[in-house]
C-alpha cells in the first residue's frame, strides 16, 4: 500500500475484507508527512485488517516519542500516561491494528534498550538480512538479551549515557543449554563464521555476559573455552556468573590467550545486576 492509495484507503479495505484479506502492509517512507501517518491511516481502515510496518528508511527510536514521531503516531488519543507501562504500549498497538514492525533491507534504525526488548517479547519486532540495527543502551543493564539481539540481527551497541560497563543477558533458559552447539544459530548470526565480522560494541567499551550458574556448570571447561572465543570476538571483556538469588563471580575474558582470569565474587555494590532476573520488562513504566 503505498501514498497515492491512501485517499482511496477506506473503500479499499473494505474490498479487502470481503475478499477475504486480513492484512495489510505500509512503508515507513509513505507515513513521513503529516497529512498521511499511521494515526490517520487507521482513522480510514475498516475493522479486522491487520497491519504491518515495514521500515524502509533510516529511523531513530531513542525514545518513545521519536518511534512515535517516526512513523507510529498511534498514542495521542490513547490513555497511556507517566504511569503507563511497556505492556500497555504493546497493547495500545495491538488494539489500534499493529501487528508487526519489519525493518527492511538497508534501513538504518538505533532503537532504544528498552522500547527493542518490548517490541521483541511481544513477537512485534522483526527484521530483514542487511538491515542495520543499534541499540541504544540507557543503563549498564540492558534488556535486549544476546539472543534477541541475534534474533534481530543487531549490528551494534552504543551507550550515549557513557556507561562505564554494559551487561547483557544470554537470553537462553538453563534447561535449553546443554553444550555450546546449542549457541550455534546464536553466534552465527552475527556472522562471527566470516573473517570481516564486526563486534558489537565499540573499542573501549567493556561489556559483560550474564550466565547463570546452572549454565555455567552444564558447559563445562571445555564449553566455557568455547564460550569465550565467540564472546571475545563480539567484544565482550567479561563474563558474569549469577547463582539463583544473587551475583556470584565475575571472569575477565582475555581475548589473547582466550582464558578465564577470575576476579572476584561481586559484593552488595553489583547487586543492580539482579535486574537479569526480573522477568516482568513489560510491566516497568514507559517514562522513567
Amino acid at each position: 500500500m503505498h501514498q497515492a492509495q491512501f485517499n482511496e484507503i477506506s473503500e479499499i479495505s473494505k474490498s479487502l475484507v470481503e475478499a477475504g484479506v486480513d492484512h495489510l502492509a505500509v512503508f515507513s517512507s509513505d507515513l513521513s508527512n503529516d497529512e498521511v501517518g499511521l494515526a490517520n491511516l487507521f482513522g480510514k481502515l475498516d475493522s479486522g485488517l491487520d497491519l504491518t510496518l515495514k521500515v524502509d528508511q533510516d529511523q531513530n527510536w531513542t525514545s518513545v516519542n521519536s518511534f512515535v514521531h517516526h512513523g507510529v503516531d498511534l498514542l495521542s488519543g490513547s490513555n497511556l500516561t507517566v504511569t503507563s507501562t511497556w505492556g500497555d504500549l504493546i497493547q495500545t498497538l495491538h488494539d489500534s491494528g499493529l501487528g508487526n514492525v519489519t525493518i527492511e533491507s538497508n534501513a538504518h534504525v538505533t532503537v532504544s534498550d528498552d522500547l527493542s526488548s518490548a517490541l521483541y517479547e511481544s513477537g512485534m519486532l522483526h527484521a530483514l538480512p542487511d538491515s542495520n540495527i543499534a541499540i541504544e543502551a540507557s543503563s549498564r543493564v540492558l534488556n535486549t538479551s544476546l539472543k534477541a539481539m541475534a534474533d534481530l540481527g543487531v549490528d551494534s551497541v552504543v551507550s550515549e549515557t557513557h556507561q562505564d560497563k554494559l551487561y547483557v543477558q544470554l537470553g537462553i533458559q538453563p534447561e535449553d543449554l546443554h553444550t555450546v552447539a546449542d549457541l550455534g544459530d546464536l553466534f552465527s548470526s552475527f556472522g562471527l563464521d566470516k573473517a570481516d565480522h564486526t563486534t558489537l560494541f565499540a573499542p573501549s567499551q567493556e561489556a559483560g555476559l550474564v550466565l547463570d550458574q546452572t549454565s555455567f556448570s552444564t558447559l563445562g571447561a571445555e564449553g566455557v573455552h568455547e564460550l569465550i572465543g565467540q564472546l571475545s570476538k563480539l567484544g565482550f571483556t567479561e563474563l558474569d556468573v549469577l547463582g539463583s538469588d544473587k551475583v556470584d563471580t565475575v571472569y575477565n575474558i582475555t581475548a589473547q590467550s582466550l582464558q578465564l582470569t577470575e576476579v572476584r565474587p561481586l559484593g552488595e555494590s553489583d547487586t543492580d545486576l539482579l535486574a537479569i532476573f526480573d522477568p516482568h520488562h513489560l510491566t516497568t513504566k514507559v517514562v522513567k
